[in-house]
């Protein structure tokens, strides 16, 4: 054996019971060093045709501006309850949550900005090296790999819901992601104006398979002042889900975003009456479903 130095540091280590150890320690270094890449060099474009939320998104806007012939969703047979989260933002951490509490439950996601959707998937926003906590998100969820999730309990769809006929809308990226709207924005900077696909929340409702599911638990909006104008496009869909969640938009941050009387007068409208409220959110009840209430857990993050 030649007395080199890097075979008597081996002899010793080994001697001393951690070389195995290191091996391992250094392997894993490696392999990090090896998945870091890969998700770097993926991050660099969004539009991979492997994943499968663009797929979904384009197929659903094909299906709303009538160039595809509607179906109904495929929706795995162990699901027991449907929920909605509009504007999953860069973690969905409610889309994580419900995932987390219940493997029975199948979230349809909305998410129209590019750079909050890079981040969820990859944990990377295209535009700078910004990192978030993500200890609630469906990132940590998942182990850093969404797709896991992707038609076993979720659908993530990359365009917009708004009440208007289904079409190319001019939406406002601001500097902070969770800021971005179709609304222009009072104290955001908008850093630049994108087109995205946009629906009504009727025609994706008119695709789930109502022989099999006769509500949907929850829909939760957060589309910063857009709120009102989601839920007045589900139309008379909007009867069959026991529980909204809706954000109050602070005064003077978007021009032309919803109040919260304007939410109250709708939910009313449609027979819904007010569970709770916080500074940011309320909840309201279906009174048709009162027989449920109990049952289903209506709780949110707040972002």
């Amino acid at each position: 054996m030649s007395f080199s130095l890097k075979n008597i540091t081996r002899f010793v280590l080994k001697f001393l019971g951690v070389y195995s150890c290191l091996q391992k320690t250094y392997q894993r270094i490696g392999e990090a060093k090896i998945e870091r890449r890969i998700l770097h060099e993926r991050a660099k474009s969004l539009w991979y045709p492997e994943i499968k939320y663009v797929e979904a998104g384009n197929n659903l806007y094909k299906i709303a501006t009538g160039k595809v012939t509607p179906k109904a969703l495929e929706i795995p047979i162990n699901i027991k309850s449907l929920r909605i989260d509009v504007g999953l933002s860069y973690t969905a951490p409610n889309t994580a949550l419900w995932i987390k509490n219940d493997p029975s439950v199948y979230v349809f996601g909305f998410e129209p900005n590019q750079e909050a959707l890079a981040y969820l998937l990859y944990g990377k926003i295209g535009r700078c090296n910004q990192r978030k906590p993500i200890a609630s998100s469906l990132r940590k969820v998942g182990g850093l790999n969404v797709e896991k999730y992707l038609g076993k309990n979720l659908s993530i769809f990359d365009i917009a819901i708004d009440d208007s006929t289904p079409s190319m809308k001019q939406f406002n990226m601001t500097d902070e992601v969770g800021t971005s709207s179709f609304h222009q924005p009072l104290k955001y900077n908008v850093r630049k104006k994108t087109e995205v696909a946009s629906i009504r929340l009727f025609d994706f409702m008119a695709l789930i398979p109502w022989n099999r599911f006769d509500h949907v638990d929850l829909i939760k909006v957060d589309t910063q002042g857009n709120d009102l104008s989601v839920l007045k496009s589900a139309g008379e869909y909007l009867k069959k889900i026991v529980y909204v969640v809706a954000e109050i938009p602070l005064k003077d941050e978007y021009i032309g975003a919803h109040s919260e009387s304007d939410l109250d007068g709708l939910m009313k409208n449609n027979d819904f009456e007010t569970i709770v409220g916080t500074d940011n959110d309320k909840v309201y009840g279906n009174r048709k479903f009162r027989h449920l209430w109990s049952k289903i857990d209506y709780k949110t993050i707040e972002m």
